[in-house]
């Protein structure tokens, strides 16, 4: 498995865990590389941390900014997994 969220972001998987990838790219050949940042046994907490790490990097100063970037960030995801799923139903048939 292996699911970009944004452009910052891969959810990959191993036998018990789900994964929490940063995307980063090597200075020299441009390469793209994972940073794992956190293993996770179920996709709730994976999110949790997910959300945290967007809201960290916001320059968030008021409960309805934060309000408003934790609704975007949900429709984000929907759209996200709505495509992944489009994509898997349209490589089965």
């Amino acid at each position: 498995m292996k699911i970009k969220i944004g452009k910052k972001f891969i959810i990959t998987n191993d036998s018990h865990n789900y994964i929490l990838n940063k995307i980063t790219y090597n200075k020299k050949t441009k390469e793209e590389t994972l940073l794992v940042l956190g293993y996770y046994n179920n996709m709730n907490c994976l999110f949790e941390e997910l959300l945290h790490f967007h809201l960290r990097t916001l320059p968030i100063s008021t409960l309805e900014g934060i309000k408003k970037s934790i609704d975007n960030f949900k429709e984000m995801i929907r759209e996200q997994f709505s495509l992944e799923d489009l994509n898997v139903k349209g490589k089965k048939k």
